[in-house]
């Protein structure tokens, strides 16, 4: 979210509420994760700056592009980072 926040900066768009799409997995995990973004919008990442970001939690059967996307890379560049 810090390196969004750095592009949108570049673009000089940084300052405009961007929503964030991900996908729904359970009830409690979207609490956890909710949270957790809430911590990092709030100023707990590396830039120290409350970060203009808004979550949207999408059906796991919604036909979006972008999340369907996603879904084509998030595992493997997952499984490169934990190697």
């Amino acid at each position: 979210m810090e390196t969004l926040w750095e592009f949108l900066e570049e673009k000089t768009e940084n300052t405009k509420k961007t929503h964030i799409v991900v996908v729904q997995r359970g009830p409690k995990e979207d609490k956890d994760l909710e949270l957790e973004f809430r911590r990092i919008c709030d100023g707990n990442n590396r830039l120290g700056l409350e970060l203009p970001f808004e979550v949207i939690f999408a059906d796991k059967n919604a036909m979006s592009t972008g999340l369907q996307f996603a879904d084509l890379v998030d595992r493997p560049i997952g499984l490169k980072a934990l190697a």
